[in-house]
């Protein structure tokens, strides 16, 4: 996975203390494609990768090491009892 500081800019645009986590959408290439040649399909759990504040992943306690927020974040679109929207 390529993290360049385009990512972080959205990561970080994408970010509100006390109102909203993102959680990216990654594109994945299919075997023997190179991002000059895209093929491939969106990998819709983005590998887990998660923008939150520290302040709210304390409010919120954070994620269970079996990955069950990953499973149900996306279905939800929120953190329950966080008001913290998931985008």
């Amino acid at each position: 996975m390529v993290l360049d500081m385009n990512a972080m800019l959205l990561c970080s645009q994408h970010t509100i203390l006390g109102k909203m986590a993102y959680t990216p959408t990654v594109g994945r290439l299919a075997c023997g494609h190179f991002p000059s040649d895209p093929h491939g399909f969106w990998q819709d759990d983005g590998y887990g990768v998660l923008s939150v504040f520290k302040k709210d992943w304390n409010r919120f306690g954070g994620v269970c090491l079996s990955y069950c927020f990953q499973d149900i974040a996306p279905t939800l679109g929120f953190v329950p009892d966080s008001k913290l929207v998931i985008m």
